[in-house]
């Protein structure tokens, strides 16, 4: 579906869904724009931390595709703003420090002074974010995952392997697997639109990701093994 799309709108059709959807991100702004000029007026800025954030990004034609309806890992969707400010937060450029949804919910317990349960997964980004310390113990890669639903239709994947596709992303590179095996490994920095497969280039790199996937999903209790397929 998110080929068709392409396809069947044409250029036309492709720069006028482009110009609504943008028109949407200018609007979004404008909100946020109000929201931050309320807390200036009210006198609430300096004891406010602002998160800005997204679920997922767009093709927006990327690959030949429009929406998320894909099983890849392009950065279109997969790469998301995390944009933190407020009190205690150092003045930073930008970063590719590899970050996850999941290390919101860590990082804002800890800016509230709340000890975080052990069973909360995630990083706690926010010494990093205060200039405590230069991230050199923060995690080498974030993960993603597209897992198929089961019979019954919940999310529930611990009794047993459910089809899926795979995602580790470190600062330069991301490897992704899918569930017929098929592997890519892309270097972000030589080839940001990730069209050329370096599998077989940098075979030291891919095994390692490998491995940080294998762990990962060990942690998370998933039954499977996707690499499997592939007979890696």
């Amino acid at each position: 579906p998110a080929r068709q799309i392409v396809a069947r709108l044409g250029e036309r059709g492709l720069r006028e869904l482009l110009r609504v959807y943008y028109g949407c991100v200018a609007l979004l702004d404008d909100q946020v724009g109000r929201l931050l000029d309320t807390l200036d007026r009210t006198g609430q800025r300096e004891e406010t931390l602002v998160v800005f954030t997204a679920d997922h990004g767009d093709m927006l034609g990327g690959h030949g595709m429009f929406w998320k309806g894909t099983t890849a890992f392009y950065e279109e969707i997969a790469g998301v703003p995390l944009l933190v400010d407020g009190p205690g937060v150092a003045d930073r450029d930008a970063d590719d420090q590899p970050a996850s949804l999941v290390d919101l919910h860590p990082t804002l317990l800890d800016f509230a002074g709340v000890e975080t349960p052990a069973d909360v997964q995630g990083t706690d980004l926010g010494p990093y974010l205060r200039g405590e310390t230069d991230g050199e113990e923060l995690p080498a890669y974030s993960f993603g995952e597209r897992v198929d639903s089961n019979e019954v239709k919940t999310r529930t994947v611990y009794e047993e392997p459910l089809p899926g596709s795979f995602m580790v992303r470190g600062r330069r590179f991301k490897y992704t697997v899918h569930d017929d095996g098929a592997e890519f490994l892309y270097d972000r920095d030589a080839d940001p639109g990730e069209t050329t497969d370096v599998c077989d280039r940098h075979p030291e790199v891919r095994a390692e990701m490998r491995t940080a996937l294998r762990e990962w999903l060990a942690e998370t209790a998933y039954p499977g093994d996707p690499l499997a397929a592939g007979g890696a």
